[in-house]
C-alpha cells in the first residue's frame, strides 16, 4: 500500500538534508505535505544546486 503512494508522489527516501529540514521547521510528517509543495521543494533545490546556491 505505502509503495503505491510513496511512487505515486515520487518520494525518494532518506531524504536531503533539505527536504529534512523543511519538515522538522514545519513540524510535519512527509504525507503531510501536498504533492504540489513537495514538487515545489524539490524544484527549489534543483534551481539552487543548478545555480551553485545551498538551499
Amino acid at each position: 500500500m505505502y509503495g503505491d503512494v510513496i511512487r505515486s508522489f515520487n518520494l525518494w527516501f532518506p531524504f536531503t538534508s533539505f527536504e529534512d529540514t523543511i519538515l522538522r521547521i514545519l513540524n510535519i510528517a512527509p504525507s503531510q505535505l501536498h504533492p504540489n509543495s513537495w514538487a515545489f521543494v524539490k524544484a527549489f533545490e534543483i534551481v539552487c544546486l543548478g545555480l551553485d546556491i545551498e538551499p
